[in-house]
């Protein structure tokens, strides 16, 4: 299941299908269209911190460098970077950020031959992958999407960039205004930290500016190291529970922040799309679930019962199931589909 790290071949390089950015060189990594959507990927709930500049092309700010993403005409995934990171770390950056090393054809295998369900859509939502995102970012990213949307959401991560962190300075920078800050740091977001709340609320943050503050608050005094240090624990419990004593952090977020970034593959994030799917899908005998509010019982029974169901990377399915519910990925809306 687990795949080696091709070498990088900085010869190997092929313009995009959609030239729209003229930028060069591109660079090739190890998948396809199929193998890697990255619409589904970058645009779907899991990541605010790409921005799509043209059609079939992304960007995101990665420490203090640009990193692009495209197709070229023979559906490979293809990279443009620039700033200090080199081409060939940006390579290994992004192998492991896609999760290149699982083979998903086998896990698709596995997962549909557990799930008359799964089975009847996986062929139709394909390349979907977890992502191994930074915690600090996908932390606070996860706090702002309290009762939120994607579109917003990805506004306020990219507000936090623009107003707390470094400005960059390249080409790039100055064609991609929405990629010209880094993600702040720790420190440069505690700097303020008296006028950090109100700050926020003046750009619209609302009540989700004291849940990060006081955040960023308890991050400074644990030590932002020890959030980053959970990717160590051999428990997802302990985990969970590390996460839920951040304001703002209720199970669904604790679960979100662990799958997506601390290397959780059995979190199981459960929102009003997968609820809704639980009650049609696999919870449709009379009185199996209630059907108000989610209960923490509740919450628990789904995620056993999903995590019996697939058994390797639970998660990781789940991702697809997500995607599936979403309307920006239905299947009448043909030109969202990267097939």
């Amino acid at each position: 299941m687990l795949i080696e790290v091709p070498p990088f071949c900085a010869s190997h390089v092929l313009a995009p299908a959609l030239n729209k950015l003229k930028v060069e060189p591109w660079y090739v990594l190890p998948a396809t269209r199929a193998t890697l959507n990255l619409q589904a990927c970058l645009e779907g709930g899991q990541a605010f911190n790409w921005v799509k500049v043209a059609d079939e092309h992304w960007g995101s700010v990665i420490d203090r460098s640009i990193i692009l993403l495209s197709y070229s005409s023979c559906d490979r995934v293809i990279f443009h970077q620039t700033g200090s990171i080199s081409p060939e770390n940006a390579y290994h950056y992004l192998f492991d950020y896609f999760r290149l090393n699982v083979s998903l054809d086998e896990l698709i295998i596995k997962w549909r031959s557990s799930d008359k369900y799964f089975d009847s859509i996986c062929d139709t939502f394909e390349g979907i992958r977890i992502l191994r995102q930074d915690p600090l970012l996908t932390l606070l990213s996860f706090i702002c999407s309290s009762n939120n949307n994607i579109s917003r959401i990805t506004k306020m991560v990219q507000s936090l960039h623009v107003n707390f962190g470094t400005p960059l300075d390249s080409k790039e920078a100055l064609s991609f205004p929405l990629l010209s800050y880094a993600f702040p740091t720790i420190d440069q977001l505690s700097a303020g930290m008296a006028t950090l709340e109100t700050k926020l609320r003046n750009l619209g943050f609302g009540y989700r500016a004291r849940f990060i503050s006081e955040t960023v608050k308890l991050l400074s005094e644990l030590g932002v190291s020890a959030l980053y240090q959970q990717r160590e624990s051999c428990s997802y419990e302990n985990v969970v529970a590390f996460l839920l004593q951040f304001p703002g952090v209720g199970r669904k977020v604790a679960d979100c922040v662990a799958l997506f970034s601390l290397d959780r593959l059995d979190a199981f994030p459960i929102d009003v799309h997968m609820y809704k799917l639980a009650l049609k899908i696999y919870f449709c005998s009379p009185g199996t679930l209630k059907k108000s509010t989610l209960a923490e019982s509740e919450y628990k029974k789904i995620r056993e019962h999903f995590c019996n169901l697939f058994k390797i990377y639970p998660g990781w399915a789940q991702s697809v199931l997500f995607t599936s519910q979403l309307k920006r990925f239905s299947p009448e809306n043909t030109n969202l589909l990267n097939k």
